[in-house]
């Protein structure tokens, strides 16, 4: 007799815990997928239904042995495959590399390191951390982590974390080559190491910060303000960039945070969020900003994704400040993560928010081949909203577009460059470092404005390989690279913004 075959969910046994913070990002399965969760409070299961009936039977009765976690994996990921694609389960397996990443920590000793010819080399060494407390260097070559070698073609990060998290807080000996490959023996443990997501700041001309943010963690309004503060120490700060390219959003929380800096009358309102049962909140300003500044320019991508379109849609709307770049991703939901007693976790859609104006940036998604309109009907809708205090027209209902657009052919020319040349890139920087030690003396700032790298001293790719336009974008990305080893993110993203038309525009336009 041929039987229906079915996908079986096991039975949740105690409890779902809700994690009650707002979460802004993209599908857990994205590459940009970083939103975050907060506090945690306990919510019952409810009563056993088919699917635990169906289970303990199988328990019970069946010939075979089974594997459960299988069936609930495979169950779950089929029910949510009928839901939005910013609802997800996620594995027991894999939450605790997820919340990792959204809480913008990770436990480590501190290093950004690349597999080079079979050995993991160090590129760059995080400050305050257990790397740079025990002397590691940049270009420092890792062959051993305790009884482990870590070189051969078997070798990657994956491993490599492994080895490391073996030995939990316990300190344990590295070998290593440094730079003249002299062998050397350093004694480390691993930490938990804070993750900044505010990955650059520094001042341009004309009173101007620049200030790029990945996403948004549970600690970005604070290294906001910390930056803010660091750089008003020393400057008027009266214009400031921020840079949201590529930023796949994350916690709401923070992102109001930052919003309330930037109007100092109270009671404004920044962001809406209305539940499927017409229930709404509302996030106000305070009125309680510490740093007047007086214009503001949000650069923007069509990988801008949530958070990072509320920022730029509630300036937008306001029109407190402009929007430069090309239309962003267009996600105007909001999910909560409930973690489950089987160890992994359901993100779920629960709202769609809304900017200042009433017009939401979420656009159409079919689902079941239907389109389905994500703007709820508690808000007319309309394809125009008028900007508050201006008037301008703005677009609803299709992400965020810009004040001011872009032709972004460099810009992803080298992005372009970056995903097919990373590992070459890292080796030539290497290597050019290694045949101009007088590198190592030079100031950021030397290096930064005088300093010139040309592909004829190089290898292949050369200048053959690319138009004139592409080899200069391949010259500027090889540079960065070098000045992430030698100097830090910060100074890698110097590099690359002097050729930036985005935040050319932005300047041409305060």
């Amino acid at each position: 007799m041929k039987k229906n075959k079915y996908n079986i969910a096991q039975p949740l046994l105690l409890s779902i815990i809700l994690a009650a913070g707002m979460l802004i990002g993209y599908n857990i399965n994205d590459k940009h997928t970083e939103p975050l969760i907060s506090g945690i409070k306990e919510v019952n299961a409810g009563k056993t239904g088919k699917i635990e009936e169906v289970i303990r039977f199988i328990d019970a009765k069946y010939l075979y042995k089974t594997n459960q976690d299988k069936f609930t994996d495979k169950a779950l990921k089929s029910i949510f495959e009928e839901l939005d694609p910013f609802s997800v389960y996620i594995p027991a397996s894999k939450l605790s590399s997820v919340n990792d990443k959204l809480d913008g920590n990770f436990r480590g000793i501190g290093i950004s390191s690349y597999i080079i010819d079979d050995t993991l080399t160090v590129l760059n060494v995080l400050k305050d951390t257990p790397a740079e407390k025990a002397g590691l260097k940049s270009l420092y070559k890792i062959i051993q982590i305790g009884n482990h070698y870590v070189t051969g073609d078997s070798i990657n990060h994956s491993v490599i974390k492994k080895i490391i998290s073996s030995y939990g807080e316990n300190p344990f000996d590295i070998v290593i080559l440094d730079r003249d490959n002299k062998k050397k023996v350093i004694t480390i443990n691993a930490e938990k190491i804070e993750n900044n997501s505010v990955s650059s700041a520094y001042m341009l001309p004309d009173s101007t910060l620049y200030m790029k943010i990945e996403q948004f963690t549970n600690h970005t309004y604070r290294e906001f303000m910390e930056d803010i503060e660091k750089y008003a120490v020393d400057n008027k700060i009266s214009k400031l960039i921020i840079d949201l390219r590529d930023n796949p959003g994350g916690y709401l929380q923070e992102v109001t945070k930052m919003l309330d800096q930037f109007f100092d009358k109270s009671k404004l309102d920044l962001v809406t969020t209305v539940y499927h049962d017409g229930r709404k909140d509302k996030i106000k300003s305070s009125g309680r900003n510490f740093y007047e500044i007086s214009k503001i320019a949000v650069l923007i991508n069509g990988h801008s994704a949530s958070g990072s379109e509320v920022l730029a849609g509630v300036l937008q709307d306001y029109d407190r400040g402009i929007i430069v770049g090309n239309p962003s991703y267009g996600k105007g939901l909001v999910q909560e993560q409930y973690e489950l007693s089987n160890g992994g976790a359901l993100r779920l859609t629960i709202a769609n928010y809304y900017l200042p104006t009433g017009r939401s940036i979420q656009k159409t998604l079919d689902l079941d081949s239907n389109f389905v309109n994500t703007n709820s009907s508690h808000y007319e809708r309309q394809d125009t909203f008028y900007s508050i205090n201006e008037h301008r027209p703005l677009i609803s209902g299709r992400g965020i577009y810009p004040d001011y657009f872009v032709n972004d052919t460099m810009y992803y020319k080298l992005q372009n460059i970056l995903y097919r040349y990373d590992s070459l890139l890292f080796s030539q920087a290497i290597d050019y470092i290694k045949n101009n030690k007088d590198l190592y003396n030079i100031s950021e700032e030397d290096f930064v404005n005088n300093y010139n790298i040309s592909l004829d001293s190089i290898p292949e790719p050369g200048n053959s390989e690319f138009s004139p336009e592409g080899t200069k974008a391949y010259n500027y990305m090889l540079k960065s690279k070098i000045a992430f080893i030698l100097f830090g993110k910060n100074t890698e993203e110097k590099i690359l913004n002097q050729v930036d038309p985005y935040i050319e525009e932005a300047e041409k336009h305060f």
